[in-house]
C-alpha cells in the first residue's frame, strides 16, 4: 500500500495501477507447417523483445497464445512447464503439440482437407527488477495446418 504523509501529519492512500508498458515482440514458431497426423510433442515458439528489455524478466508462467487469427476468444493454451531455455535475446518455449493441435483444428473452416493458413498470437508479462517496470508483450506468426477430412470439425 502507498500512501503519502503531509506536512501536518495526515496520511492519504495513494490509489492506482503502475503504467504498463506495451511491446511488440518477435514470435517464431516451429515447424511451420503443422500436422495434424503427426507424432510430435512440440510446437516451439521463439520469442524476442525489442532492445532494452531481457527475456530474463519474462513471467513465464503467463506466456500462452492468445488469439488465432486474430480471435481472442479462446482459452489461452499455456506453456508447458520445464520447456523453456532463454539464449541471449531469444527465449524459447514448447507448447505441447497435442494442445496446438486441439486449438487450431477447432478453429478450422469446413470443407475439404488440406492445408490451412492460421496466424498464432503469443502474449505475455514481465517486470524489470531494478526499476520495477512491468511490461507486456505481443506478437504473431504464421503457421500452416495441414488436416485430412477426418480431422475437421463436424
Amino acid at each position: 500500500m502507498l500512501y503519502e504523509v503531509t506536512a501536518n501529519g495526515s496520511q492519504y492512500v495513494l490509489v492506482g495501477n503502475p503504467p504498463v508498458t506495451l511491446l511488440t515482440a518477435t514470435v517464431s514458431f516451429s515447424p511451420k507447417t503443422l500436422n495434424v497426423d503427426s507424432s510430435g510433442a512440440w510446437v516451439t515458439c521463439r520469442i524476442g523483445l525489442p532492445d532494452g528489455y531481457r527475456v530474463d524478466d519474462i513471467d513465464v508462467g503467463k506466456v500462452c497464445i492468445t488469439a488465432v487469427n486474430g480471435d481472442d476468444n479462446i482459452a489461452p493454451t499455456y506453456l508447458d512447464s520445464g520447456s523453456l531455455a532463454a539464449s541471449g535475446k531469444t527465449l524459447m518455449a514448447k507448447f505441447s503439440r497435442q494442445r496446438v493441435e486441439d486449438l487450431v483444428t477447432g478453429m478450422l473452416p469446413q470443407g475439404p482437407s488440406g492445408r490451412v493458413d492460421m496466424v498464432l498470437t503469443v502474449s505475455g508479462t514481465g517486470k524489470i527488477t531494478s526499476t520495477n517496470e512491468i511490461f507486456r508483450f505481443s506478437g504473431a506468426d504464421a503457421i500452416a495446418v495441414k488436416a485430412d477430412a477426418k480431422n475437421y470439425p463436424k
